[in-house]
């Protein structure tokens, strides 16, 4: 138990063998600095918990009270200004159903019960960035159990003709991830499975198909292997496939490759073979390819 005075712990971690390591830390039991005002770090780069938020500095935000947000327990949102961003916070907790609204009308929101597996301070707003519609729920660090559901209105963004994905920001990793979604009129739907923050962006690009080879396997079975490339959605193998000689056959895909491979039992190569390659990404662009090898 935390007492109201600074306490001295040590952690003792033992393996198998009876190899030991030791750690030691001083717990501070003193309330931090509250700011209700823009912090000066990214708000991707905060750390949230359920009840405030430190961008790693000096200051932080309170959720609780007194000292901090005192929450109406007969209205769990309010209109904030956090960072540089003003949004919608929103107290959930995990027995009850959420449905809410960014301030604009753009961006709407809706946690099923048991989306998360504590009580939760949400702040979610939207912007553009890089030109690109683009909305934000945090904290990015809390775990979701369940995918929740949203519908982002495009609005002046919208152009005529493009095909609408959207994609999560993969901070960490610093890449784009698509998130299965759907465009209705001008609204993007989807039922993510992250928090964070996301990008809607065209993807009309069809997947790149590289000329096939010819390979037999280390226990005698023939394989036709192209390299497909696709730099946004991803490859659906499952809609995609190789026919050679006019027989189609089991199509599998290599993630870590990038390679579509043909395999069926009793396939034996002629002297000249004909293979035609279909290829369709996670947007639902597709590309055809014909090789003679």
């Amino acid at each position: 138990t935390i007492t109201d005075s600074s306490s001295v712990y040590n952690i003792v971690l033992k393996d198998i063998n009876g190899n030991e390591s030791n750690a030691t830390f001083t717990v501070l039991n003193e309330p931090p600095d509250v700011l209700l005002t823009p912090i000066a770090q990214p708000i991707h780069l905060w750390y949230w918990t359920n009840d405030w938020v430190t961008s790693g500095g000096k200051y932080s935000i309170d959720f609780t009270e007194p000292t901090g947000k005192i929450w109406n327990t007969n209205a769990l949102q309010t209109i904030e200004t956090i960072g540089a961003n003003a949004g919608l916070l929103s107290r959930t907790y995990p027995n009850a159903t959420y449905e809410f609204w960014s301030t604009d009308m753009d961006l709407n929101v809706r946690f099923n019960e048991k989306t998360f597996f504590d009580t939760l301070s949400v702040f979610s707003y939207t912007n553009v960035v890089d030109s690109l519609p683009y909305f934000a729920i945090h904290p990015a660090n809390a775990p979701v159990r369940k995918k929740y559901a949203v519908q982002f209105y495009l609005r002046s963004k919208f152009e005529s003709g493009n095909n609408y994905q959207l994609f999560w920001i993969d901070r960490p990793r610093d890449r784009l991830s698509r998130i299965p979604s759907k465009l209705i009129g001008r609204t993007i739907h989807a039922t993510p499975n992250v928090l964070g923050e996301f990008v809607v962006m065209p993807d009309n690009d069809a997947p790149q198909i590289q000329p096939p080879e010819l390979l037999k396997t280390s226990y005698g079975k023939w394989l036709i292997v192209s390299i497909v490339e696709d730099q946004l959605s991803g490859i659906d193998y499952t809609a995609s496939e190789i026919k050679v000689n006019g027989v189609r056959a089991i199509t599998e895909y290599d993630f870590e490759e990038d390679k579509l491979i043909y395999y069926h039992p009793d396939f034996t190569p002629q002297k000249k073979n004909r293979v035609e390659i279909i290829v369709t990404d996670n947007a639902g662009n597709s590309a055809y390819a014909s090789y003679q090898i």
